[in-house]
């Protein structure tokens, strides 16, 4: 039971950390604001003092949690270093993330679903767009260099990529009965996949 003449010292903190762990588990329409608030420590009135409906408190654990995966994703493409080096850095620090938040591919997919508009602000800043165009323009140098196939195009490189990466963990109920394993055995696959994506990728690609 929540103590109601003590809550925590940064109220705002903590009410993020809770609806994030709720949210991330339930998705938006699973999680209630009485049980954020209980997990958070304080009173349902003090959590609609800083987040006065459940659809802002949601957009701002989405933009967190989003911006958590991106900047981690961003950064490897920001790297001024050969397109194969890109690839196997993403694999191995994309899959790191998939699987320390193990609810999180899940999560942003079914919300993403729910309500598309959630991430077009996100994708539209300068900073997506100037790697992109650095990426794409790293990949059109060596397809002229040699070093990459002349049939390869950029945006489809791109989302081969991502697929590669998330949608085991979108499938995983389908992988584990299909397979036979649990989900044990599944998160150790993922984990010795992570060179073996890179691997598979390069070769496709590599003049």
């Amino acid at each position: 039971m929540v103590n109601l003449n003590k809550h925590p010292e940064n109220p705002e903190e903590a009410i993020l950390k809770a609806a994030s762990e709720i949210f991330i588990e339930k998705g938006f329409d699973g999680a209630r604001m009485q049980e954020i608030a209980d997990k958070a420590g304080l009173n349902k009135a003090l959590l609609h003092y800083y987040y006065r409906s459940k659809d802002k408190l949601f957009r701002a654990v989405f933009n967190k949690v989003f911006q958590r995966l991106m900047d981690g994703l961003v950064s490897v493409f920001e790297e001024n270093m050969p397109v194969f080096d890109t690839i196997r850095i993403f694999f191995k620090e994309h899959q790191e993330v998939l699987i320390t938040y193990r609810h999180l591919p899940v999560f942003i997919l079914n919300e993403l679903q729910r309500d598309p508009n959630i991430v077009v602000d996100m994708f539209n800043t300068s900073r997506l767009k100037k790697v992109r165009n650095t990426f794409f323009h790293r990949i059109e140098k060596e397809k002229q260099e040699g070093i990459i196939r002349q049939s390869i195009q950029p945006m489809e490189l791109f989302i081969n990529i991502l697929s590669l990466s998330v949608f085991p963990y979108a499938a995983k109920p389908l992988i584990t009965s299909f397979i036979g394993i649990d989900e044990s055995a599944f998160f150790d696959m993922m984990e010795a996949r992570k060179d073996g994506l890179a691997d598979f990728v390069i070769q496709s690609i590599k003049a």
